[in-house]
This record gives structure tokens, C-alpha cells and sequence, in this order.
């Protein structure tokens, strides 16, 4: 599967200087965005770090990732994959907060990282803060990332409903970010792309301006650098009151190429067991979820004999026997 993509970053209309960065390399198939916060440019200094050590990280990893695009469906080598990036980006929240333990100018420094990396037709998410991707797919927008932010945790218990329900002091407070502790949680999951698919990884300077129905709206046009250029004049028609850094991806390639693919999701997203449940949930099943080629005659289970995995059969016939 080929990759498309545009990527933008602009200092907005209220910052002296940019704190964001971002990587985007399509040899390596790799995605970064980064906003920084921090005193004294620090936050600029950590988001540079955060996506350097990542993707430095990364690139000593070839053979792990080399593996899993071999062999997709073996399962311990997908899960070797998220560690490799759950690694990585634990490797830079140390080095960020080794520097900051070493300038004092720079103590307390950190930045948030999504990024998302694509093996085939997988692609894995690394994510820590309130920036964000998206799945544009079949004309709906999914946010497959969730905000670690004082926000969103307010929101999802209950305490709030929305920013002007929140004092102003908090609202723009993360409850995770890297490099502000000597380690950090980081959420990692993957999913299949399929072909039309369009991702959207950005920091808040731009999702903060956009609901889906807007985001799914900027993503429609086949220009993706006409995007890009777009979605930075779109924040700063509304303020621009921070740093706007974003990179729009495009899967390509004909679906007829994919038929495995798109019976996998055909059959789960319509077994009644799932039927409540929506799309990201759905997305984080199938991430756990293992694939198998079975040879003829082999015994898939047996009765009497305890067995906790839920199986769907996606294509061929099985025969059962009493």
C-alpha cells in the first residue's frame, strides 16, 4: 500500500516562536507531530528531542519492524512492534527529563507526541498528550487517539460538559506529556488502513478550532498539499492563538487488491456481539485480535475443553463433529 502526504507548521498568530515539530518520512513510512510546552523556548527544545529520540529509536529497530511486515499476521511479532514504540517514546521522555534535571532552565519541560507508523497495511499509533489523529474512512471521521488532558478526564467522569464549563487556568492542562516525569504511560494501538483512507495527525493549535463534522469536511479535497495549506490559514482565521502543525496521509491503491482486508471488517463489523459498539471501540477489539491461516483437518477446538478465545470464521468451512 502506498502513502501519500502533506505536512504543515506555522507559528500561528499570538506565539513569538514555533514549540511544535514534526517528522515525516515516507521511506521509513513513519509520522511524527510534537508540541512542546515549557519556560525559556524550553518547550521548542523538547519537542525536537521528543522526535528525534523517537525516530533515532525507531531506526535501530529495523529488524523487529522488518519482521512483522514478513509475517503481519503473527501475532507476538505485532506485539513486538507496539513495544518497540511504546520503548521508544519511554526512551525520550527520559532523555527530556534528564536534560531538564541538567539545565534549570529547562526543568519541567515537556511535549506531547502521536505519531503513527505504517508496516503494510497496519498501522501503529504511539500517543502521549492532547495532540490527536484521525480516520477519515467512507466519508466519516474517527478520533483514534484520546486527549490526556484535565479536560477530557472532567468530561469523561461527569464534572464538566464542556472548555467554558472549566476554569481558565486548566484548560489548556495535560495530565500526561513527555519528558515532564522520568517515565510515562503511552497508549499504543493499531489498525488496518484501507485504500482511500486519510489520517490526520495535528497538534491542538489546529484540532482545537474543529469538530469531526469540520475535520471530515478539510479532508475532502484530492489536493493534499491544497489541504495542508488550508487547515493552517483555517486556524488562523480564528485566532491562531498557538503553534498549527499537522500532516495529512492518504492510503492508495485499488480495494481489489485487498479482499481479505475488507471481508475481515465486513464480518466483524456485523456480528451482533459488536453491533453496540462504536467505531474506536471497535478498532481497539480488532487490535487485539489474532489472525490464522488453518491447514485442512486441523482441530480448531474441542468439546468439554475450556477455551477463552472468542473465533470468527472469515472464509472456508468448518466442520463440526459430535
Amino acid at each position: 500500500m502506498d502513502i501519500r502526504f502533506a505536512a504543515k507548521t506555522d507559528v500561528g498568530m499570538s506565539r513569538a516562536h514555533n514549540e511544535d515539530h514534526f517528522w515525516a518520512d515516507p521511506a521509513a513510512n513513519l509520522y511524527i507531530v510534537a508540541d512542546g510546552m515549557g519556560g525559556h523556548n524550553a518547550g521548542e527544545v523538547a519537542s525536537a528531542m521528543a522526535v528525534q529520540v523517537t525516530r533515532d529509536a525507531l531506526h535501530r529497530e529495523q529488524t523487529a519492524l522488518r519482521d512483522f511486515k514478513e509475517n503481519s499476521r503473527d501475532q507476538s511479532r505485532r506485539e513486538r512492534v507496539r513495544q518497540v514504540l511504546e520503548n521508544a517514546v519511554k526512551e525520550a521522555c527520559y532523555k527530556i527529563f534528564e536534560q531538564g534535571l541538567n539545565n534549570s532552565a529547562q526543568r519541567g519541560m515537556g511535549t506531547t507526541l502521536t505519531l503513527g507508523l505504517i508496516l503494510g497495511t497496519r498501522m501503529f499509533i504511539a500517543h502521549v498528550g492532547d495532540s490527536r489523529l484521525y480516520l477519515k474512512r467512507d466519508g466519516s471521521v474517527h478520533q483514534l487517539t484520546q486527549d490526556h488532558s484535565m479536560l477530557n478526564e472532567l468530561i469523561r467522569h461527569g464534572k464538566v460538559k464542556s472548555l467554558k464549563d472549566l476554569d481558565h487556568r486548566f484548560k489548556n492542562a495535560v495530565t500526561r506529556a513527555v519528558g515532564v516525569h522520568e517515565s510515562v504511560e503511552v497508549d499504543v494501538l493499531d489498525v488496518d488502513l484501507l485504500p482511500g483512507d486519510r489520517v490526520l495527525i495535528c497538534s491542538d493549535g489546529l484540532h482545537g478550532y474543529m469538530d469531526e463534522s469540520m475535520v471530515g469536511r478539510e479532508l475532502e479535497p484530492d489536493n493534499l498539499e491544497a489541504i495542508a495549506t488550508n487547515l493552517v490559514q483555517l486556524a488562523n482565521r480564528k485566532g491562531g492563538k498557538d503553534n498549527i502543525t499537522h500532516i495529512v496521509l492518504e492510503a492508495t491503491g485499488s480495494p481489489a487488491d485487498y479482499p481479505l482486508l475488507y471481508l475481515k471488517h465486513a464480518t466483524i463489523r456485523n456480528l451482533g456481539i459488536f453491533q453496540h459498539l462504536n467505531f474506536e471501540e471497535l478498532a481497539r477489539v480488532l487490535s487485539t485480535a489474532a489472525e490464522k491461516t488453518l491447514r485442512p483437518g486441523e482441530v480448531l477446538f474441542e468439546e468439554n475443553r475450556k477455551d477463552p478465545r472468542l473465533l470468527v470464521l472469515l472464509e472456508g468451512e468448518l466442520e463440526l463433529q459430535r
